[in-house]
C-alpha cells in the first residue's frame, strides 16, 4: 500500500525496507496489502517477481524526475510578484522517481525498439483510463519518438522536459521568467551487475546537454505531438494567449556557500546583476521551504524582502548572505 502521507505509525516506514523478501513474506502471511511502500518499494518488488517469472529486469532511478501533467513536454512553474509558488498547474518536478525496465522484443514494432523497455508501478497519470505506464521503448524515449506506444510521450518528459517559470502579475497577467533545459533527467542510474554500486544510464535516455542532438530532439518530440519548435504552454488546459516575454532587466543567481550537511544552516548567496543603461530599484523576495522529495511542502524556513539599488551595467552584482536556520 502506498503512503506519502509521512505518518506511517500502522505499518512500516517505506525507508525501512532493505529488500523484497521481507515484503513479500509479510503479504504472504496476511494475504493483504502490506503497509507502506513509495517509488522505490514497488520498484523493488516489481523487480524481483519480474525476475522470478524469468523477465531481465531492473531498477532505474532518475534524479529531477519530471511529473508533466498536461503533456506539453514542459513543467510550468507559476509564481506571484513576491516568489510564492501559485498553484495553476499540477506540473512538478520531483528530486527522484523510480521505476522498471524489462528486457522484451516488441513484436509490434520495428527491430530498434526491442530491448530495455520502461515499465513503472507506480504511474503518476492514468493511460487509457487506469494508473499504468509502458512498456516504453527505451531506444523511442532517447530519440523523441514521442508517437510509439506506450507511454513514451510521459517518460520522455519524465527525463528531458524543459522547465518554464511564469509570473503571475497582480493583475492577472502571466509573464515568462526562467526557461531551462536542462533542469529535469540530470542524473539516471541503475545497479551495477555483481556489486552494490550504481553505473550512469542517463546517455541512453538522452543525448547530452547542450548538444544539438538533444535540441533536436526535443523538438522533433515537439513536432510530433503537433507543437512547433520553441512552443511554450503557460497554464494547464494550455492557453498560452494571456502570457508574454519580457526582455530581463536585472539577473539574480542563488548558489550555496560550501558543502552543507543534514543539520547545519545553510548560507545562501545572491548574486544580482543589472542588464539595463539605467540605474534599478529592486525589490528581491527570498523564501524557502522544507520538502520532501515529491516536492510537498512540510514547513516554511524563510522569508525575507530587501530593496537594493543597481548602477547602470553594474557587473559585480549585489551578495546577499542569508542563513536558513534548521
Amino acid at each position: 500500500m502506498g503512503n506519502w502521507s509521512g505518518e506511517y505509525s500502522d505499518g512500516t516506514n517505506p525507508s525501512t525496507w532493505n529488500g523484497s523478501l521481507g515484503l513479500l513474506k509479510a503479504w504472504n502471511e496476511q494475504r493483504q496489502p502490506v503497509k507502506y511502500g513509495q517509488c522505490w518499494v514497488f520498484a523493488g518488488v516489481l523487480c524481483t517477481v519480474s525476475r522470478a517469472l524469468g523477465i531481465p529486469s531492473r531498477v532505474i532511478t532518475n534524479y529531477n524526475s519530471a511529473h508533466d501533467t498536461n503533456g506539453s513536454l514542459s513543467i510550468e512553474e507559476h509564481y506571484d510578484v513576491n516568489g510564492e509558488p501559485v498553484t495553476e498547474s499540477d506540473d512538478s518536478i520531483w528530486n527522484f522517481h523510480c521505476w522498471n525496465e524489462a528486457w522484451l522484443v516488441r513484436t509490434g514494432l520495428d527491430s530498434r525498439y526491442n530491448g530495455w523497455q520502461i515499465y513503472d508501478s507506480t504511474p503518476q497519470e492514468m493511460s487509457d483510463g487506469i494508473f499504468q505506464l509502458g512498456p516504453t521503448s527505451q531506444h523511442a524515449v532517447k530519440e523523441g519518438d514521442v508517437n510509439i506506444p506506450y507511454d513514451t510521450r510521459f517518460v520522455y518528459s519524465e527525463v528531458n522536459a524543459d522547465v518554464v517559470k511564469v509570473i503571475v502579475q497582480q493583475d492577472g497577467r502571466k509573464t515568462i521568467g526562467e526557461k531551462n533545459q536542462t533542469k529535469v533527467g540530470l542524473f539516471i542510474c541503475t545497479k551495477a551487475v555483481g556489486n552494490d554500486s550504481y553505473i550512469n544510464i542517463t546517455s541512453e535516455y538522452k543525448y547530452p546537454e547542450g548538444s544539438s542532438e538533444e535540441r533536436q530532439t526535443y523538438n522533433k518530440a515537439l513536432r510530433l505531438i503537433g507543437l512547433g519548435s520553441g512552443f511554450v504552454p503557460f497554464s494547464a488546459d494550455g492557453n498560452s494567449a494571456s502570457a508574454s516575454r519580457r526582455e530581463a532587466e536585472v539577473s539574480g543567481e542563488i548558489s550555496v556557500s560550501g558543502s552543507p550537511k543534514v543539520g547545519d544552516d545553510i548560507e545562501a548567496i545572491l548574486t544580482l546583476k543589472n542588464l539595463s543603461q539605467k540605474n534599478r530599484n529592486v525589490t528581491v523576495n527570498i523564501s524557502a521551504a522544507a520538502i520532501v522529495y515529491n516536492k510537498s511542502v512540510r514547513r516554511k524556513l524563510f522569508n525575507q524582502s530587501v530593496t537594493v539599488n543597481l548602477s547602470p551595467n553594474e557587473g559585480t552584482g549585489l551578495l546577499l548572505f542569508l542563513q536558513l536556520h534548521k
